[in-house]
């Protein structure tokens, strides 16, 4: 009998991406597991969800064990032999697999820079950044804060969270409707 193992969102996205992309320079069937043999991710997504059998993998071919370390969590990169017939060296393919692995570990810790723009933003209109500090920060972040600008403060809470009366809209709506009113704003600055 397994163990339930809870796996994050972010040992899976890194999943996905290790086995995208080893399968792709491989030219090999990637399987990314966690730590009680469940397939995460896979160059072939059908068998995303199921236990990796040992036992009956075994006859079908050789495979290549590569431990995968992320966010706390444990599992395992299975790169399976070449689709092309051409002979994968064991050494290449784990040194391969580990840089992947971190290239994507990185690329997922890297903030997102409208995260930045968008602290940023915040900073300025509640005063908490100086003027030098901020110009520096939003060159390098791309924007030109030389115009002047105006804020808007629109008040949409009813509009964005209610879908019709006394009922509460879902996330996915609130989300929608938030775009919905910034497209309506931003469209009506930019027609006049």
């Amino acid at each position: 009998m397994r163990t339930l193992s809870i796996v994050s969102t972010r040992f899976v996205q890194v999943a996905t991406v290790v086995s995208a992309r080893v399968a792709e320079l491989l030219c090999a069937p990637i399987f990314v597991t966690n730590d009680q043999g469940m397939i995460l991710a896979s160059s072939d997504p059908h068998w995303v969800g199921l236990y990796f059998d040992w036992n009956e993998r075994r006859t079908a071919g050789q495979y290549l064990r590569i431990p995968l370390h992320y966010d706390t969590q444990v599992g395992e990169v299975i790169v399976g032999e070449s689709l092309n017939r051409e002979p994968i060296s064991p050494r290449l393919a784990q040194a391969l697999v580990e840089l992947v692995i971190n290239q994507a570990a990185i690329l997922d810790q890297l903030p997102n820079q409208q995260k930045f723009k968008n602290q940023l933003i915040y900073d300025l209109l509640h005063g908490r950044v100086q003027d030098e500090v901020a110009l520096r920060q939003a060159k390098d972040l791309g924007m030109d804060l030389s115009p002047p600008r105006a804020v808007i403060l629109v008040d949409a809470t009813d509009y964005v969270s209610r879908v019709a009366a006394r009922e509460a809209a879902s996330e996915t709506d609130k989300r929608r409707r938030t775009q919905l009113v910034i497209g309506s704003i931003v469209s009506f600055f930019i027609c006049q």
